[in-house]
Formats: C-alpha cells, sequence, structure tokens
C-alpha cells in the first residue's frame, strides 16, 4: 500500500474536471498520485500507483466508471471509491453497493462536501 497521505487518483474523461479536481484537492493537503481519463486507465493506475481513494466519473470511453469500480474494488478490496457524477440519479443503490462504491456525489453538490466524504473515508471510526 501506498505511504503516502490522502493520496487519490482522479478519473474522468474532461481534463478541464480532472486538473480542477487535481488542484482542489492537493490545495486541501491531499497527494495526487495520478490521473486517468477512462475505466481502463484507472485500473492500469490504480494497481502501479496504490491510491487510498479513487474518484471515478460515471459516463467515460472504453470503459465506465461502475464497471471500473466494480474490478478496481475485487483487484483492491482496501481503496474507498468516490462515483463524481452528474448523473448519480441514474443509479441504483444495489448498483453502487454490488460495484463496491462508498459514495456517491454529483458534481452540482458543493466540492468541499466532496472533500469531507474523502476525508472522512479515510478515518476508519467515521466512514
Amino acid at each position: 500500500m501506498n505511504e503516502l497521505r490522502n493520496c487519490v487518483l482522479l478519473v474522468d474523461d474532461n481534463v478541464v474536471v480532472r486538473h480542477s479536481l487535481h488542484k482542489i484537492f492537493e490545495q486541501a493537503g491531499w497527494e495526487v498520485c495520478g490521473e486517468a481519463e477512462n475505466g481502463l486507465d484507472a485500473i492500469e493506475k490504480a494497481e502501479r500507483l496504490q491510491p487510498q481513494i479513487i474518484v471515478l466519473d460515471l459516463v467515460m470511453p472504453e470503459m465506465n466508471g461502475l464497471t471500473a469500480a466494480y474490478i478496481l474494488k475485487r483487484t483492491m478490496p482496501n481503496v474507498r471509491l468516490i462515483l463524481f457524477t452528474m448523473h448519480g440519479p441514474l443509479l441504483t443503490a444495489d448498483d453502487t453497493v454490488s460495484a463496491g462504491i462508498d459514495a456517491v456525489f454529483s458534481k452540482d453538490e458543493p466540492i468541499t462536501a466532496l472533500l469531507e466524504k474523502a476525508q472522512r473515508l479515510l478515518t476508519p471510526e467515521a466512514a
């Protein structure tokens, strides 16, 4: 496991979203260990970088976030997964639970809430 504190992998097919999240997480004291543009890229990078948290977009080319989450949780059971999407209402609780997603956040919500949830997921007593 990566020894860096608060290591996060950011996954979104939109480069502007990824770079914005990168800046926001770093300003909040996180180590951004990498970025990925689709689910396949996320799996490859996660296995190599061993992040503690992965923030995944849902709708991406090559492999969507739900499929990637399912694979990531089985290959890296301790990783925390946050689905960060505009399409959250399209998912059922069963979809997210079976994929191993720890939290779903809408891109419409305040970014501070995403940072707070990510931090809580790394605090065992609060997760």
